[in-house]
Order: structure tokens, then sequence, then C-alpha cells
């Protein structure tokens, strides 16, 4: 029984983390970024992904617990070398996902406010001066970073899964033989 939760758990927080990244970006923000250009409200889209990724975050590091919960129940009841690496995977995700989550998440609310007023300056025309230009690169900075440890948390996920499967696959081969013996 405890295995059976053990995968349950790690595979719930796998399957809602990954679903919730794939529907955000094959979904959710390519349809409001065409929403918000179609009708001319260039900040409309930022506010609504600025939104959508503050709930995500809870609900990703939720994920995550219940991910980090299943893999040590699961200990004893996978192939060690892939129960080892299904671990790696899901602790290298799980902190740099805290640390998007704690860290960059809450910079870039912050700087939101200010970087709206640059997105409307410049859909009316206006060019941005020095200091904002400074401002602007800096949030673009960690934006692209925020984007690129998405990537990663992806792959790791991904990683893990296939270290979860790859245990699940060792102790199935592993019962057989015991019972040809």
């Amino acid at each position: 029984m405890k295995a059976v939760i053990a995968r349950f758990l790690f595979l719930l927080g796998l399957g809602v983390w990954l679903g919730g990244y794939a529907f955000f970006g094959a979904v959710a923000a390519p349809m409001m970024f065409r929403v918000a250009r179609e009708n001319s409200a260039p900040t409309l889209a930022p506010l609504m992904v600025g939104e959508i990724l503050s709930r995500f975050a809870f609900v990703s590091t939720v994920c995550a617990f219940l991910m980090l919960a299943g893999w040590l129940l699961s200990r004893g009841f996978s192939a060690p070398k892939s129960w080892k690496w299904q671990g790696v995977f899901t602790v290298c995700a799980v902190a740099v996902s805290l640390f998007s989550n704690l860290v960059l998440l809450p910079q870039t609310r912050a700087a939101q406010p200010q970087i709206l007023s640059f997105i409307e300056k410049r859909a009316r025309g206006e060019a941005l001066s020095s200091g904002e230009l400074g401002v602007q690169t800096a949030f673009d900075a960690r934006h692209k970073l925020s984007e690129n440890l998405g990537r990663a948390t992806i792959w790791m996920l991904l990683l893990a899964l296939g270290a979860f499967c790859a245990a699940q696959n060792a102790k199935l081969a592993g019962a057989k033989t015991a019972r040809k013996s």
C-alpha cells in the first residue's frame, strides 16, 4: 500500500506540474497576448500572465512537495540506481522552482507596475528615458532567466519521469525473474 501511495503522490505532483506548464505555455499565454494585441490593450496580457504565474507558483510548490514525498516514500520499492536519479532530478526541479517562485517572481511582480507604464508609453509612441531603459533591461534579464529556469525545470521533470519509469521497469523485471526461479 505504501508503494501505491508513493507512486500516486509522485505522479500526481508531476502530472499537475507538467500539465500546468504545458497549458500555460501552449494555450494560455499565446492566447492572452493575441487577444491583447487584437484589442489594442498592450498591458492586459502581462497583467493576466502575472496573476496566473503567481497562482501557478503556489500550485507548483505544492506539486514539488508531493513529488518529494512520493519519491522519499518510494525508497525500497524502486531499483536503487533509478531511485537515486529520480531523486536527483526531482530535487533539482524543486530547487530551481523554489528559486523562481521565491526570488525571481516577487522581484518581477514588484517591477510590474513600472514595466506596464513603459509598455503604455511605448504604445503611445513615446521613447523611454535612459533610466527607464535601464530598468527595462534589468527586468528583461530577470524575465529571460525565469523563462530559462522554467525550461530547465520542465526537462528535469521529464528526466525524473524517465527515472521513475526506469525504476518501475526494473522492479517489474526483478519480479518476473523471481517468479521464474
